[in-house]
């Protein structure tokens, strides 16, 4: 007796449960979408943060420069990441 059904990423014990099944992975797959938008947030952030330091500001502020840069720097890692575990090398888009 066969009570398995496979759903391409997943695997569901009854018919009933295959909706369930692909409306998870679909959950899953929006949110790997998401990871990547999230990543030119904070570098876009980062970037606007260092350029108000140096062209708007005309000194140096200290915390700007050091937020600034660490944003930029978590949204170049979250780009990488995303490309790597998408299976994609980091410059497959260019």
């Amino acid at each position: 007796m066969n009570c398995l059904t496979d759903v391409g990423d997943g695997i569901a014990c009854t018919e009933t449960c295959t909706d369930e099944v692909r409306k998870i992975n679909s959950m899953i797959n929006q949110g790997k979408r998401r990871t990547s938008a999230t990543g030119f947030i904070y570098l876009i952030c980062g970037a606007a943060l260092i350029l108000a330091n140096i062209l708007v500001l005309k000194r140096f502020d200290p915390f700007l420069s050091t937020f600034g840069s660490i944003l930029f720097l978590v949204g170049v890692y979250a780009i990488i990441v995303n490309h790597v575990r998408s299976g994609k090398k980091p410059l497959d888009q260019f």
